[in-house]
């Protein structure tokens, strides 16, 4: 939980893909016709030329997700991430589902403007990614003034990073989605489908598996 630029209690989630229900596959399997022309993780999104048509052809008889990955989503969320404010750009890509059917939803590849690293550096707990070769800590690729965490055993947010920022991807927890609880409430109004919230709460952690028995 932490306390947003009015004054109120909001708690704050990472969004990830959840799988299971009729149209939301564990995994999503198929063939994409294109490859991309953008590259990930880059928010200057308007800079790249994309004239290809993407057509995605699963090997699933039903797709019906809302949310995968944080890159592929339905017209569904994007239409709810730009009432929060969330700058994007919107890549179409059609889905036809193993019967030769296409999906009743309309899908884009989601290139995200909108980073924030949102990690209280003072009251959490943390190890700094290191160079092997140099020592020294390793940068964002993207974001050369943001530092790689190889770890953080105790994620206290910051608030003010936040500012009013309702969805977001976050430079300390991989580039994922992560939303308040507005954003979450909404995503269950509309009943969106294939989002999993894991709340940012005193148990919560972001460890690789090779550090686990530490």
């Amino acid at each position: 939980m932490s306390i947003n630029v009015e004054g109120r209690a909001m708690n704050y989630y990472v969004i990830e893909y959840l799988g299971g229900d009729r149209g939301c596959p564990d995994y999503l399997k198929g063939t994409l016709n294109k490859d991309f022309q953008w590259e990930a993780y880059d928010p200057d999104v308007d800079k790249f030329v994309i004239d290809a048509e993407y057509e995605f052809r699963a090997k699933h008889t039903a797709i019906d997700l809302d949310f995968w990955d944080g890159l592929l989503c339905s017209e569904n969320f994007t239409a709810l991430c730009r009432e929060f404010g969330l700058e994007m750009r919107l890549i179409p890509v059609k889905i036809i589902q193993s019967n030769k059917i296409e999906t009743q939803k309309k899908y884009f590849y989601v290139l995200v403007k909108d980073y924030l690293s949102i990690l209280d550096v003072e009251q959490s707990n943390f190890r700094i990614d290191l160079d092997m070769e140099t020592s020294q800590p390793v940068y964002d690729r993207f974001f050369p003034d943001q530092v790689r965490y190889e770890a953080i055993y105790k994620f206290i947010v910051d608030s003010k990073k936040v500012g009013s920022a309702g969805i977001f991807k976050c430079l300390d927890i991989g580039a994922k989605f992560v939303c308040n609880q507005l954003f979450k409430d909404a995503c269950n109004n509309r009943k969106l489908l294939g989002l999993k919230f894991t709340p940012i709460d005193e148990s919560f952690q972001v460890i690789p598996f090779w550090l686990k028995d530490e």
